[in-house]
């Protein structure tokens, strides 16, 4: 049996094909904004997408935007860098110290030795 779309009023829809067409053809389905990764709440029928994102603030600081977003992250990385070359140095003092320890008890070690001989 055919079927009618209650958003767009189409009607004669196989019902077979009824899912996809309110999920990818029905120009009143409910879409977000391409922005909505950077915030944007918009929520509307499809066939007002186009003229909202030619009127959206955040599509029109996306550039901007995505540069900070990229800055941060490279911050962010740059952090984590630091903080392992930080572990590292300490790990790196740590065995100088216990390489200088042995060294220490090694000579001691020897004149022990040199003494029983």
């Amino acid at each position: 049996l055919p079927v009618k779309c209650r958003s767009c009023f189409q009607e004669n829809i196989r019902r077979a094909t009824f899912s996809q067409h309110t999920q990818e053809i029905c120009p009143k389905r409910r879409v977000c904004c391409s922005a909505s990764n950077i915030q944007c709440q918009w929520d509307g029928p499809y066939d007002q997408f186009n003229r909202h994102v030619n009127e959206c603030p955040y599509e029109k600081i996306r550039p901007l935007l995505s540069k900070l977003i990229n800055d941060v992250a490279r911050l962010d990385l740059l952090s984590q860098l630091q903080k392992q070359n930080q572990d590292l140095e300490n790990n790196l003092q740590e065995l100088q110290d216990h390489m200088e320890q042995m060294k220490n008890e090694n000579e001691s070690l020897r004149e022990k030795l040199n003494e029983t001989e």
